[in-house]
């Protein structure tokens, strides 16, 4: 069995950087970027991609419900429409520097809150899925819940469904 390491990217703001994107972007096969709404910016994007294609690894997605003071991890009620368009809003952002860059976008990997309550919530689930209609990619997923189910119902491939450490 094949194993993918993917590590969440670009999750600076401003002058602010989190975590050594630098140092692990060798060590990693997919990167889920930040798209703005729990942290990244316009350069911080650019310059992860940039990173990533530097170093040959995947490039996905990281949306996440609009909560910049609380980094995505504050549940929220948000209808069906409002979040899909929350989520294409984002990935259409990174969509562009990964143009700009020569790069595919990979997967979405909802970040937070967001993917917690898409394991329980079917109108999330389905929110996740409106989205990822547009963009044509697989979705990261938790095994054994609602999410996979309503992903695999939808025809969504997902790109990790383990919920176990070896």
């Amino acid at each position: 069995m094949a194993v993918e390491i993917s590590c969440d990217m670009g999750e600076g703001f401003g002058l602010y950087r989190m975590g050594d994107d630098e140092a692990l972007m060798p060590l990693i096969n997919a990167a889920n970027v930040a798209c703005g709404f729990h942290a990244s910016d316009f350069n911080h994007m650019r310059r992860t991609v940039r990173l990533a294609k530097q170093y040959d690894v995947k490039v996905g997605a990281h949306p996440s419900l609009p909560d910049l003071q609380g980094f995505g991890r504050r549940e929220m009620k948000i209808g069906r429409e409002e979040l899909a368009n929350c989520i294409i809003y984002q990935v259409g952002a990174l969509s562009g520097f990964l143009r700009a860059e020569g790069v595919k976008l990979a997967h979405i990997s909802p970040h937070g809150a967001l993917y917690g309550m898409a394991a329980r919530d079917e109108a999330i689930a389905h929110a996740i899925c409106d989205a990822a209609d547009v963009f044509r990619v697989p979705l990261y997923g938790m095994a054994g819940t609602l999410q996979e189910k309503i992903y695999r119902e939808r025809g969504h491939m997902l790109a990790w469904i383990s919920t176990e450490w070896n």
